[in-house]
């Protein structure tokens, strides 16, 4: 599975927490179509990606690589920061100011429920970024809340490759390409430049 499917499971998971919430999806301008879609329980958590900005491939570092060889397949994996948009929609028939206030108190244990969740071992905590209105919808008020984390995927896992940092049960032989001069004086004790 990839790195974006295990995000918008974990938060899927992670919100269903919050009772107040009643219906968790990816966004697919839901509230913008209610004439089209499928009617919807209120309140309503829809998940949208935003930009994720892959970093460019590098290896992993504590990697025993025997040859320039084995760089080319430890660089299928890459790094990125990604962003989330959590769209919060409410439908009351109260007042604005009423639905605002019962709206809050959902954003805010959202942020709480979601501030620093890390949702797998390649993802670091959420961070939030930002908080919007968005106030061109009939009857539904919107609170759009952007978070970022930074991800890491894996195009795949090279067996092959052995961290030099595990314990090997035998020895590993160094090989030395050229001989070394023990008796010379300079090496021994330095020559003072």
């Amino acid at each position: 599975m990839s790195v974006i499917a295990d995000v918008y499971n974990g938060i899927v998971s992670k919100m269903a927490e919050l009772t107040s919430v009643k219906t968790v999806e990816l966004y697919n301008s839901q509230y913008d179509n209610e004439e089209r879609e499928r009617p919807t329980r209120y309140p309503a958590v829809y998940i949208e990606f935003g930009s994720i900005e892959w970093l460019m491939s590098s290896h992993r570092v504590g990697r025993n690589i025997v040859n320039t060889a084995d760089i080319g397949r430890l660089t299928q994996q890459q790094k990125g920061n990604m962003e989330v948009i959590l769209h919060l929609c409410y439908r009351t028939m109260k007042d604005e100011k009423d639905s605002f206030a019962e709206i809050d108190v959902i954003r805010h244990d959202m942020y709480k429920l979601l501030s620093n969740y890390q949702i797998t071992t390649e993802t670091t905590g959420m961070q939030r970024l930002r908080d919007e209105q968005d106030p061109n919808h009939d009857g539904v008020v919107v609170w759009k809340t952007t978070y970022a984390l930074s991800v890491e995927e894996k195009a795949w896992i090279d067996t092959d490759i052995v961290d030099a940092n595990e314990e090997s049960k035998d020895p590993i032989e160094l090989e030395l390409k050229m001989e070394l001069d023990i008796d010379n004086d300079i090496i021994r004790t330095g020559d003072g430049k």
